[in-house]
C-alpha cells in the first residue's frame, strides 16, 4: 500500500536526520508493519481485504503532517519551534487515531476469515 511505504520511507528519512521523536516513530512504524502482516497473513488464508476505516484516514493524515513538522523544527526557520509544538499536536492523536483503527482490523479482520471459514466467497473486486 503506497500510505505505508510513504510512511516508512519518509519516517526513516526523518529519523536518520535525527529529526523525530524515536518513541513515535517506532510506534508509528510498528503499527504499520504489524498491519501489512495482518494483511498479508488475512490474504493468504483467503479472506476479502479489509477496508480502511475513517480512523485509519484520520491517523495516517495527522502522521503525514507530524514527521514533516517534527523536520522543519531542525530548520532556522523562525517558526521551526512552533513547527516541533505542532508536531506533538499532530502526532499523538494521529497514533490514537491509528491505534483505535488497528484494533477495529482487528474485528474486521476475524469476520472476513469467519466468512471464509464459513464457506462464503469473498466478494471479487
Amino acid at each position: 500500500d503506497l500510505d505505508r511505504l510513504t510512511l516508512l520511507v519518509g519516517i526513516a528519512t526523518i529519523l536518520w536526520l535525527g529529526a523525530a521523536s524515536r518513541w513515535i516513530a517506532a510506534l508509528a512504524l510498528g503499527r504499520e508493519a504489524a498491519v501489512s502482516l495482518a494483511a498479508l497473513v488475512l490474504g493468504a488464508l483467503g479472506a476479502r481485504s479489509v477496508a480502511v476505516t475513517w480512523w485509519g484516514k484520520t491517523g495516517t493524515f495527522l502522521l503525514y503532517f507530524a514527521f514533516p513538522m517534527w523536520l522543519g523544527s531542525t530548520s532556522t526557520l523562525s517558526y521551526a519551534p512552533l513547527l516541533g509544538a505542532l508536531a506533538w499536536g499532530f502526532a499523538l492523536p494521529g497514533l490514537a487515531a491509528a491505534y483505535y483503527a488497528a484494533y477495529q482490523y482487528v474485528g474486521i479482520g476475524r469476520r472476513s476469515l469467519a466468512d471464509v471459514r464459513a464457506g462464503r466467497a469473498a466478494p471479487s473486486a
